[in-house]
């Protein structure tokens, strides 16, 4: 367990790092405390993932053993069709471990600590498109990984980077999905309003940036302070609809 000072001490924020199904990553005096990715994420984005499991999982595992001009029995053929069915969770997996490893490699990068290049081919897209990015926009690091906490709404998080960007401030969130979508935005949003609270800083902008696993490219999204209020009510709809969704099964 991970103890982090806020609000000039006044607030110990606990991480846990590792929790087990159904535990908190987040707790202040041993009280849960919803995460900013919990509440995030409650949009339905099986869409596309639905599409990228057929496509990319299934269907190839299907070609690849399942050979034209040669008989299959009702066994052979039902073996093969369960195990196409599991690709997609294999994928996924895999996807979500590359995930974390880049956005590992890009926090030892902007700490200094000279992270050794990666070997694997997806891996090394990633870091090189968060290094052309870095490069492209000049990026002034100011805190990365940086734990936050709001007193207002009673949620934490752990936020990607606070930089600055051309001279201004701005919240940025680390991707490697196969897109940015709207969602996401509420998640920097209620990034930046916790650490205006404690911090009261003045954001100028907010980002996403995605850094591509396959082609070593980088995709961004820029937003004005304008836009962030809007942002910010569509976190705290999330943010109570999540917390009614616990409440109710709570009951249960």
């Amino acid at each position: 367990m991970e103890q982090h000072k806020l609000y000039n001490g006044k607030i110990i924020l606990d991480f846990n790092p590792t929790p087990k199904r159904g535990e908190s990553r987040y707790s202040i005096g041993g009280r849960p405390i919803i995460g900013v990715t919990t509440f995030s994420g409650l949009p339905d984005k099986s869409g596309p993932i639905s599409w990228w499991a057929v496509n990319k999982m299934c269907i190839p595992y299907i070609r690849e053993n399942i050979k034209p001009n040669k008989k299959y029995d009702e066994v052979e053929i039902e073996r093969v069709l369960k195990e196409a069915g599991r690709q997609h969770v294999k994928g996924k997996e895999e996807a979500a471990d590359i995930g974390t490893l880049i956005h590992k490699w890009c926090e030892e990068y902007l700490l200094g600590k000279k992270p050794k290049k990666p070997k694997n081919p997806q891996l090394k897209s990633g870091v090189e498109a968060f290094l052309k990015w870095m490069r492209e926009y000049k990026v002034e690091l100011i805190h990365t990984e940086r734990k936050v906490y709001s007193k207002l709404y009673d949620y934490a998080g752990t936020c990607d980077l606070v930089a600055k960007i051309d001279g201004k401030l701005a919240m940025i969130d680390f991707k490697s999905s196969n897109g940015l979508y709207p969602e996401y935005r509420a998640q920097v949003a209620a990034y930046m309003q916790a650490l205006q609270e404690e911090l009261h800083y003045d954001f100028k902008e907010y980002w996403l940036t995605r850094f591509g696993k396959e082609d070593g490219q980088f995709e961004v999204q820029c937003f004005s302070a304008e836009e962030f209020p809007k942002d910010l009510a569509m976190a705290l709809g999330l943010l109570a609809a999540t917390r009614r969704l616990l409440e109710i099964k709570n009951q249960k």
